[in-house]
C-alpha cells in the first residue's frame, strides 16, 4: 500500500502527525494472537500488534525555521 503526504507549511511551527490506514499485521497474519503449542499452553498475544491484528504507520513532521543564507549548511539527517 502506498500513501502520499502533501507538505504545506502550517500557520505555526510545530509537529504534525500523520497516520496511515490500518494494515494487517504481517507477524500474526491479522489474528492478533498465536495458537497454543501444547495442551497446557495458552494462546499468546502478538508482540507486534498487541492483539489488534492491524498496524498503522505514524509519520511525525517537525517544522523548524529555514536556514538563513549566512548560516553554515549542515550535512546528514536532521536530528
Amino acid at each position: 500500500m502506498r500513501e502520499s503526504i502533501t507538505l504545506a507549511a502550517p500557520d505555526r511551527a510545530g509537529t504534525e502527525h500523520y497516520y496511515s490506514r490500518p494494515q494487517t499485521c504481517r507477524y500474526c497474519g491479522g489474528s492478533g494472537h498465536f495458537a497454543p503449542y501444547g495442551p497446557d499452553d495458552k494462546a499468546s498475544v502478538c508482540p507486534d500488534c498487541h492483539g489488534a491484528g492491524k498496524m498503522v504507520a505514524v509519520v511525525d513532521i517537525t517544522w523548524v525555521p529555514a536556514r538563513r543564507r549566512d548560516q553554515p549548511r549542515k550535512t546528514g539527517a536532521i536530528q
